[in-house]
């Protein structure tokens, strides 16, 4: 059996493409440099040259398309490269190369851990260490509080239109610092070039030396700043909390909300962002950018703000005069932090390729760049696929209302689906003649290539909502698009930005439609589209039986290995142990981002193949997130109250877990979870 589906999919490799990188048809994406070592920030001169800093102290040189093996730059001597700490900014004179001037910013290391803005004068390829001239320092971190001191370092430089200098310097996990005007931390500073502070700052009267450079305050932690050619207006990236990441456009003397304030707020005394999305959408905002209008792109992205999201390696642009609604541009990079336009019309993107320096995690020369071209509306690549705009168009629909898909697909059983509360999921699966499953006991099953996972939402009176359709690639990874459902539609069409709106069947709440991701990796995947096609998911009555009977496991399973693999308890197993239904819950809920290498900040492993006693769920220490709560602990014995995991989960507003489940509707979980921490507090 043939589908459209597949054949809409089909990829063309050439050559130096970015291998995964999805962009819109019509762009060019290459890999022109690996092996970079904690990218943090970029700049591109007027001759089209290109300058990277590492944090580890290096600042690169890419000339014509090649990485040169001597850095511009190595003040490695000279930096604390943990965490967030390192050399995180870089930008040139306005008027280089006349002015021969590179303004960095880095956290110093002695005599203790600082900001230090300096100038260095650049010779050819080189700017030497002697001519550093410091124009302006920060104060001892180690005074000014956190939990996390390396952390939210910020570090964005840019020159503004009026010849002074801006930075953005994070509050270093010190939440109330955003408000303190005896501290640079959560601030945007604005000196002049020599590293004296402008008699107009806003705030210069008030106060005394160099807490002067303050221009705004409230600010989390920035990771991007922007002018807007031919204007004066400041754009800033800055990296949220549990709520929300905002775009603010920065102006002087106003107060951005950190910590009292996360997204929009009905407070006066806040400037409310022009953008911000939820932990669904993306998890860590960072490097912008203006694409210019004389630049080769088509018309819908000239003069675009383009930015990047660290943790959801995507590329979005916004209208910053029409800001509501993002537009992709790219996705599946590896960790972008920064992003640039170049004087040949491409633009570039520093990725990363790891997490911060905490000596865990940490990877060391993990990091490319990426250059992306416009080359032509025909023009397709592996990055350019061509998705089927409607389910008729995929050759996947077969009826409507009631939705089924065309003939050859089997529906299957989830046992535990993700809580998605107002709509219920069905499933079905097309196999390829011949095709066979890797499968594993604990890890998500590899499925054949071709092969098509479709998911059906509908609300509770039957509704449909939205469908989404993943086919194999045959490596793990699927090539995944939702198509949504709207009104009397028989046909739904493509969802081709990712959107986070209100449900139709209920406004209260909040659902995230997809946009189309080439290799989406049921490992890294948050939100929207999460696969779980494992095991314990799959394991639901005599459905591995069947399976196994039409041949479709690569080895064929005896009765005792059907009987031993795992499976999910569902709350209402009342037969089964509190704790192993509330595993299973949470390693359903909470495990994409709570494990080894996932997107969250805390110590707790979800995953139900963790022991119990190495998931660090009862009286646990705290990375972050307290709320506030004297002597909290992920679950403390005997007291909901003091239990981070319960109070998470019983919350109605932006600091509730999973980050995507914003709707007024409690989790099943909750009262079991009360009754099994309360219990576990009696004296036997």
């Amino acid at each position: 059996m043939r589908f459209l589906f597949s054949s809409l999919f089909t990829i063309c490799v050439l050559g130096a493409i970015a291998s995964g990188v999805s962009v819109p048809p019509g762009f060019k994406t290459e890999t022109i440099a690996e092996g970079i070592n904690a990218g943090t920030a970029l700049t591109i001169t007027p001759d089209g040259t290109l300058y990277f800093a590492e944090q580890t102290g290096h600042i690169r040189i890419v000339r014509n398309g090649v990485l040169l093996e001597r850095p511009l730059l190595d003040i490695s001597a000279k930096v604390q490269e943990y965490w967030e700490r390192g050399l995180i900014g870089l930008q040139f004179d306005p008027e280089y190369p006349a002015r021969p001037y590179l303004f960095v910013v880095y956290v110093a290391k002695d005599p203790y851990a600082h900001h230090v803005i300096s100038r260095f004068t650049v010779k050819g390829d080189t700017a030497e260490l002697a001519s550093e001239r410091v124009l302006f320092e920060g104060d001892d971190q180690a005074t000014l509080g956190g939990f996390q001191l390396g952390a939210h370092q910020g570090g964005p430089i840019r020159f503004g239109p009026d010849g002074k200098l801006y930075i953005g310097i994070g509050e270093q996990t010190e939440d109330a610092a955003s408000q303190k005007m005896d501290t640079l931390q959560g601030k945007i500073l604005r000196i002049n070039p020599d590293g004296s502070i402008p008699a107009d700052n806003p705030f210069y009267e008030k106060l005394k030396g160099k807490y002067r450079s303050i221009y705004a305050l409230g600010i989390r932690n920035p990771f991007g700043m922007a002018f807007q050619p031919g204007t004066n207006r400041l754009f800033e990236a800055d990296i949220g909390k549990s709520s929300f990441d905002e775009i603010n456009e920065i102006r002087a003397g106003e107060n951005y909300g950190w910590p009292l304030a996360e997204g929009m707020s009905d407070n006066d005394e806040f400037t409310n962002p022009i953008h911000a999305y939820p932990p669904a959408i993306g998890r860590s905002i960072c490097g912008s950018m203006f694409y210019p209008k004389s630049g080769d792109f088509p018309e819908r992205w000239k003069g675009k703000l383009f930015f990047t999201d660290w943790a959801d390696n995507w590329v979005k642009a916004i209208d910053v005069d029409n800001p509501e609604t993002a537009m992709d541009f790219g996705d599946d990079f590896s960790r972008p932090v920064a992003v640039e336009p170049a004087p040949d019309g491409s633009i570039w993107v520093l990725n990363r390729g790891t997490r911060w320096r905490d000596n865990k995690k940490f990877e060391n020369n993990s990091g490319s760049l990426t250059r992306i071209s416009y080359v032509g509306d025909g023009y397709t690549e592996s990055e350019a696929i061509a998705f089927p705009q409607s389910l008729a168009d995929a050759g996947v629909l077969g009826q409507s209302i009631p939705f089924r898909p065309t003939g050859g697909f089997a529906r299957f059983e989830m046992s535990l689906p993700i809580w998605r509360p107002g709509v219920r999921v069905s499933n079905w699966l097309w196999m390829p003649d011949g095709g066979k499953i890797a499968r594993s006991p604990e890890a998500d099953w590899v499925f054949p290539s071709g092969a098509i996972i479709v998911q059906h939402f509908e609300s509770e009176n039957g509704q449909a909502h939205e469908t989404h359709l993943y086919q194999s690639n045959g490596d793990g990874t699927y090539k995944s698009s939702a198509y949504r459902w709207n009104g009397n539609s028989k046909n739904p069409a493509i969802v081709g930005n990712s959107e986070f709106l209100p449900m139709r069947s209920n406004e209260s709440i909040m659902w995230l439609s997809p946009g189309p991701v080439a290799k989406l990796d049921p490992k890294t995947a948050v939100f929207g589209f999460q696969p779980q096609f494992n095991a314990r998911q799959l394991n639901v009555g005599r459905q591995l039986t069947d399976w196994n009977a039409r041949s479709w496991f690569k080895k064929v399973l005896s009765d005792s290995e059907l009987a031993e693999l795992p499976k999910l308890h569902r709350l209402s197993e009342e037969s089964v142990p509190a704790v192993d239904r509330i595993r299973s819950y949470l390693d359903v809920n909470c495990a994409s981002c709570h494990k080894p290498g996932g997107a969250s900040r805390g110590f707790f492993d979800a995953r139900i193949e963790t022991r119990f006693e190495d998931q660090l769920l009862v009286s646990a220490q705290l990375m972050a997130g307290d709320l506030g709560v004297e002597g909290a602990k992920l679950v403390e014995p005997g007291r909901p109250e003091k239990s981070i995991l319960y109070l998470r989960l019983v919350r109605k507003d932006g600091f509730r877990m999973p980050p995507g489940s914003i709707n007024s509707e409690d989790p099943p979980i909750l009262p079991l979870l009360e009754k099994w921490i309360r219990g576990m507090g009696r004296a036997d």
